[in-house]
């Protein structure tokens, strides 16, 4: 009987050992779980962050190249609208010497004075 209840408790020993170890091995593995949790939230604050400069950055070469866009359209734009003013001008300024009678009076007045020889 006695030898019985050592051996009892040599197995009740053995099962804390196990018990323990499995409980080491247990603890073990929660805190590798939680440090990869930890590195899991850490790369997808990253991500985020990542995606955030990309989302900026892009936005950014957007304007700017709409700026670009626009710059080079208006200044063809004010160079076709600086011709058409300077045909404008042009005409104008042709409708007023024709119009007025200028090349007909200068006409007339250079018969005029070779005609009388002064």
């Amino acid at each position: 009987m006695n030898e019985r209840v050592n051996d009892i408790d040599d197995r009740v020993t053995n099962l804390e050992v196990f018990t323990g170890s499995l409980d080491d091995r247990l603890l073990k593995t929660e805190n590798m779980m939680q440090g990869m949790q930890t590195k899991l939230a850490e790369h997808t604050a990253q991500s985020a962050q990542t995606e955030s400069t990309v989302l900026k950055e892009s936005s950014k070469q957007k304007e700017m190249t709409q700026k670009l866009l626009d710059y080079v359209l208006e200044d063809k734009t004010a160079l076709r609208e600086g011709k058409q003013y300077n045909r404008q001008q042009m005409w104008i300024l042709l409708g007023k010497i024709g119009g007025a009678g200028g090349i007909a009076y200068v006409l007339f007045e250079l018969f005029q004075r070779a005609v009388t020889g002064s």
